[in-house]
């Protein structure tokens, strides 16, 4: 079973100076000791649509509102990252995290596509309290009223500390947490050093 080229490794191929007779080293053009297979004149039409086709990428949109999760969660199936978005509808924000595999092969590809950004971050803080009542430990602080009155920031600062990733599984609907010890001992000890 083969698998579907990515964007990137496309652009490579068709910037790639060994199909015109070319070696790119250290900055410079050199003749290679090899035959062209495609002449220089479609190269650069090539080259020149990649350019006209160019999308700058400006400061995305969700910069300003990073999910609970941001850069720890990820779609179980594709084994991808998911990455936090919004969409505004009749004026009211609506939040979700997006499969980077679906967003990038196609939504066809990937039984996990998206899903509501609040019942996924929900779903990880009731997981989280349920870790620390079976472990016993306090670090775990989602579960304190603290928690509440803590800037976006922070609680995001902080699921960074708690967590290495979490796995999203689409066919049971279920979170899988992987808890970071070495986080929690830093969480603990700053815990401890406020306690003072």
């Amino acid at each position: 079973k083969g698998q579907f080229f990515k964007n990137t490794r496309v652009q490579y191929i068709i910037r790639n100076y060994a199909y015109i007779g070319k070696i790119h080293y250290q900055g410079k053009l050199y003749d290679g000791l090899h035959a062209p297979i495609i002449d220089e004149e479609t190269f650069q039409r090539a080259q020149d649509l990649l350019a006209e086709n160019r999308v700058d990428r400006n400061v995305k949109k969700n910069a300003k509102c990073p999910g609970l999760l941001t850069n720890l969660l990820r779609c179980k199936p594709c084994d991808a990252r998911m990455f936090h978005t919004y969409a505004v509808k009749n004026g009211k924000r609506y939040r979700y995290y997006v499969c980077m595999n679906a967003q990038k092969s196609g939504y066809s590809l990937c039984p996990t596509k998206m899903i509501n950004a609040q019942s996924v971050e929900n779903s990880a803080i009731e997981s989280l309290n349920k870790v620390a009542i079976e472990i016993k430990n306090k670090t775990i602080i989602t579960s304190d009223p603290v928690w509440e009155v803590l800037f976006p920031q922070e609680q995001r600062r902080i699921m960074g500390l708690l967590l290495r990733q979490v796995d999203y599984d689409p066919d049971t609907k279920k979170l899988a947490l992987d808890l970071n010890e070495d986080g929690i001992k830093q969480l603990s000890a700053e815990i401890a050093g406020n306690g003072q």
